[in-house]
């Protein structure tokens, strides 16, 4: 096939640009020429891996690897005899990735063979994942102590006091369970009862759990072990296995003696169905965890049998009942059930009263709006028991219910006013009465709800008696305590010199200061003086609680960012100049997100934010240009295009990003992707491919090379973006060119990136 020249593969001046790339294939579609690709690419790699110094025959390998391309397997093979370690592992492991099993055979030589224990895992796992039976026998080798017929690095422990054949056992156990080889599961369960090896039960029992009968039988005999931690995890193992035995073990299993077993196995069946057999065990358990844990696969039929276990004594399991009971759909509302409820409501724990409160919301609706109202206004009721009656009118959602929660919105407790506020925002965006809760929380955001409180006037100074005013300060404990410490050195300098200045005897310990004076700096100086200083014990300050007129508003910000609304965003929009921080904050972060949900923004919020951009300080700057970008605002571009020299690179990245995103152009792209702040150069790059498309093929491969190709990978993923068929070329004529050596670790990198995955193909 014929190469290509310049004008085939790059657009040429005249010609329109596609911005509209698929991802990795350019505009040239042609399987062969992609196909030709990437063989010169394969090829250029081989080369390295074969010439190359020790770092890029690595480099090379790994790259490989990542293009998963069986035309690189004979070079590979040769690198598994590379006099370098490093080189043999990362061989091993892009042969692992291929797949190819033309490699089997010295790929099982290097885990004999080859001392080096990170080859030997390499050449293992790689074995394993291309499923060569011939390394079983060695895999059971592996299983006890060094195997004579197999190398090792003989200095290793010495060295490095680390014995690698501890891992190789482990990885060996997984591998034969990945065979499913059931005859060495006696010899695994030797290793497992070693009293001098580590301990394996981890990965074993496992391995077991894929071993087929063999396996489930060793599980099920360890269930009789002395260790309780063994049975658990044996235990634990079987309740995941669809076997008969298995199955059988488990019911036994649930009459351990210890909790901790019985537990751990309900806790592992709790993500599966169980039968009603497992259920009936469980719901017999003296322990109230496991009689919860049963509750929550009661069957939906059997909501009389469900409505019976209310009368368990143990609060976990009646909480678990509620919570079931808020699962099922079309429960018969009976008034046996609402006689219950309610005598949970006046006579239980607070979790099971709450609970309680919720279920009778969901089940009764109107019914029970009449009394959660007063339970959720009742201050001497537990916040716990205030809360499950603010969820439950959350449920109901009718106009009381939003004007009870509403109320809350001043309560003294955080917690119900933070919750009241979430209430609210989810009756905003749900079908009932949205309107009605969405105004609330733009009154509560504009501080309608809780207004700040009234200052005191001022009283006017009184003039005292000067001879009244200079008393004598009062000495106070403390203060004694103070003065005495100061008797004592605070630092080195003040040890020697003495607190009043040099004494007697130490002017000798300096030596002859006149012949040896030291000049001390302007910077010495202050260091001194910060030796000097005696720092005040200081106490901690409990937390206060907080007053509602102080988060409420900020509360409000930050749910209105899930209501997409013109009104909301203008209602936001009027406290993102707010004097208070968090309100600021919260208010601009909820205008970003409306942006990203709507794509827009309402006139008046995009001249706040505007203006917020010009006046304010760094991160409000920053949320305010982010919401531009998220909305789209075109007809602020050019003031947007001035933030582009923008002191802070925090500000001006979030700048480049909501251009790009604007689809305008950058005229000053070229020196923003020179900037010294790392965030602004990989913005510009992103803002570049976007716009410009195969044009910015040039500048992002300068970029990917530039400052010692410190942003090689993200280069690589914009590369990719661009098309690999115009990218590689470029990039293998780096490694072929001999003066461009140092800038070979980048290129072959680079390759890997582009073409990950062999995308080209």
């Amino acid at each position: 096939m014929t190469s290509l020249n310049a004008e085939e593969v790059l657009p040429l001046p005249n010609q329109p640009v596609n911005n509209n790339l698929p991802a990795g294939g350019g505009a040239i579609g042609e399987g062969g020429i992609q196909q030709e690709n990437l063989s010169n690419v394969v090829d250029a790699l081989a080369a390295l891996l074969r010439e190359g110094v020790d770092v890029h025959r690595c480099g090379a390998a790994r790259a490989l690897g990542e293009i998963k391309s069986d035309q690189a397997t004979e070079v590979l093979l040769e690198a598994l005899l590379d006099e370098d370690e490093d080189v043999r592992t990362d061989a091993a492991e892009a042969l692992a990735v291929i797949g190819d099993k033309r490699a089997s055979k010295q790929l099982l030589e290097n885990l004999i063979g080859d001392p080096c224990s990170e080859v030997k895992m390499a050449a293992l796992d790689a074995l394993t994942k291309m499923r060569v039976t011939e390394v079983i026998p060695w895999l059971k080798r592996l299983l006890s102590w060094h195997d004579a017929e197999i190398a090792w690095d003989e200095d290793e422990f010495y060295e490095g006091g680390w014995d690698s054949w501890v891992d190789l056992q482990v990885a060996a156990i997984k591998a034969l369970a990945e065979f499913g080889v059931e005859d060495t599961v006696p010899e695994i369960v030797k290793a497992i009862n070693d009293e001098d090896a580590q301990d394996l039960t981890e990965f074993a029992f496992a391995a077991f759990a894929r071993m087929g009968t063999a396996g489930a039988g060793a599980l099920v005999k360890f269930l009789g072990d002395k260790d309780s931690m063994r049975r658990r995890r044996a235990a634990v193992v079987l309740a995941g296995i669809d076997h008969d035995a298995a199955r059988k073990a488990v019911l036994h299993a649930l009459k351990d003696p210890s909790k901790d077993v019985r537990l751990a196995i309900a806790e592992a069946l709790n993500a599966k169905s169980f039968n009603d057999r497992i259920g009936e065990i469980l719901l017999a358990d003296q322990e109230p965890e496991i009689r919860a844990i049963a509750i929550s696969h009661v069957d939906d039929s059997d909501v009389d049998q469900l409505i019976s276990w209310l009368d368990d004594p143990a609060t976990l399991v009646q909480s678990a009942v509620l919570k079931r009971l808020m699962t099922i759909q079309n429960i018969e509302a009976t008034t046996e059930l609402q006689e219950k409820l309610e005598a949970k409501i006046t006579a239980a724990e607070p979790s099971v009263v709450a609970a309680a409160l919720e279920v009778l919301a969901i089940l009764f609706g109107q019914a029970a709006s009449d009394s959660l109202p007063d339970v959720l206004r009742d201050q001497d009721k537990p916040e716990e028991i205030r809360l499950g009656a603010l969820r439950g009118l959350k449920t109901i959602a009718n106009e009381d219910a939003i004007s009870a929660i509403t109320e809350t919105l001043t309560a003294k407790d955080r917690q119900i006013r933070f919750e009241a506020i979430a209430a609210l925002g989810e009756i905003a965006v749900s079908e009932k009465n949205a309107d009605q809760a969405r105004d609330i929380l733009i009154a509560a955001l504009n501080a309608e709800i809780t207004p700040l409180p009234e200052q005191p006037e001022e009283a006017e100074p009184q003039i005292e008696d000067a001879a009244e005013t200079e008393s004598e300060p009062d000495i106070s404990e403390d203060s004694a305590d103070e003065e005495e410490s100061e008797e004592f050195p605070t630092s080195t300098w003040a040890s020697i010199m003495g607190v009043d200045g040099p004494k007697e005897g130490r002017m000798a310990e300096l030596g002859d200061t006149k012949n040896k004076r030291i000049h001390l700096t302007e910077t010495d100086m202050e260091m001194l003086a910060l030796s000097a200083q005696t720092p005040r014990k200081g106490r901690v300050k409990l937390a206060e609680e907080t007053p509602a007129f102080k988060d409420v508003p900020q509360f409000a910000a930050r749910v209105l960012g899930e209501v997409p609304t013109d009104d909301v965003a203008s209602a936001l929009a009027l406290n993102i100049e707010n004097n208070n921080e968090q309100v600021r904050t919260a208010a601009l972060d909820s205008l970003v997100r409306i942006g990203e949900k709507k794509g827009a923004l309402p006139k008046d919020a995009v001249a706040a934010l505007m203006r917020v951009v010009a006046n304010s300080e760094r991160d409000f700057r920053l949320l305010a240009v982010r919401a531009l970008g998220t909305a789209k605002a075109t007809e602020c571009a050019g003031f947007l295009a001035h933030r582009l020299e923008d002191g802070d690179s925090f500000v001006k990245t979030e700048a480049i990003n909501a251009l790009s995103n604007m689809a305008i152009e950058i005229k000053q792209i070229d020196q923003l992707i020179e900037d010294e702040e790392r965030s602004v150069r990989l913005a510009a790059a992103a803002a570049l491919v976007a716009f410009e498309g195969e044009a910015a093929l040039d500048r992002i491969l300068d970029f990917a090379f530039a400052n010692e190709g410190y942003h090689r990978l993200e280069a690589g993923q914009l590369l990719r973006k661009i098309g690999t068929a115009r990218a590689n070329p470029k990039l293998i004529a780096v490694v072929e060119d001999e003066n461009r050596r140092r800038e070979w670790q980048v290129a072959i990198e680079v390759l890997g990136v582009i073409n990950s995955g062999n995308s080209v193909l």
